[in-house]
């Protein structure tokens, strides 16, 4: 006979299974809630990296003479900082050598800050690029990242 039982009868052992079965389920809840976290943090990092996340950034943009007509797409290239990121973008189409440059807000489809960019364009300029493929809208760009 449990004598614990007796002398206090609201102690049983059934008390405390409710309560460990809670504090366990509370804990898997927790555990799950962490576990669902990062995982779309890294959903979020690998769609940015893919190219996948637009990035809206004022950008100083070298046209040249040539006209561009909205809704026309031209290849442009980027030169990038030390710290990877977007200078400006030369969009010069043809042989022009005058450039006129200007400050357009630009949506970009890849990854803006990429300090492996840096290394490459910097190590030969003259055969390592920064592509992208831009279309003109009346008073922005949208570009795509082509490397």
């Amino acid at each position: 006979m449990d004598t614990d039982a007796i002398t206090n009868p609201s102690s049983t052992d059934t008390d405390t299974t409710p309560k460990s079965n809670t504090l366990g389920r509370a804990r898997l809840a927790l555990v799950a809630v962490v576990v669902m976290v990062g995982l779309s943090l890294g959903v979020a990092r690998a769609a940015n990296r893919a190219g996948w996340v637009p990035h809206r950034e004022d950008t100083t943009v070298y046209f040249g003479r040539a006209d561009w007509a909205v809704g026309e797409q031209r290849n442009c290239i980027a030169l990038p900082e030390s710290d990877g990121a977007v200078i400006f973008l030369g969009c010069v189409a043809g042989r022009t050598p005058e450039l006129s440059p200007e400050v357009w807000p630009v949506t970009y489809w890849g990854q803006t800050r990429r300090p492996d960019m840096y290394e490459f364009v910097h190590t030969d300029p003259g055969m390592h690029t920064w592509n992208w493929r831009c279309r003109r809208y009346r008073n922005s760009l949208t570009c795509w990242a082509v490397n």
